[in-house]
């Protein structure tokens, strides 16, 4: 039986397909995947703040 917070692991891997970007901000840039297995579609943001000063800032921005 399964409890919440149970760590499950599957035996293949997940493949994404790059389709575009989607845009940038002071925090982080955007970009557009594709699921090849289930073809959905999944907007991913990566953290790469523009402005060194404020990585801290900027971080807790980002995960807001």
């Amino acid at each position: 039986m399964l409890s919440p917070g149970q760590i499950v692991e599957f035996g293949t891997k997940k493949r994404f397909k790059y389709v575009r970007p989607l845009g940038s901000g002071g925090t982080g840039d955007t970009h557009l995947f594709e699921d090849e297995t289930t073809h959905m579609l999944f907007a991913v943001k990566k953290y790469a703040p523009k402005d060194p000063d404020c990585i801290d800032d900027y971080y807790e921005r980002f995960v807001d």
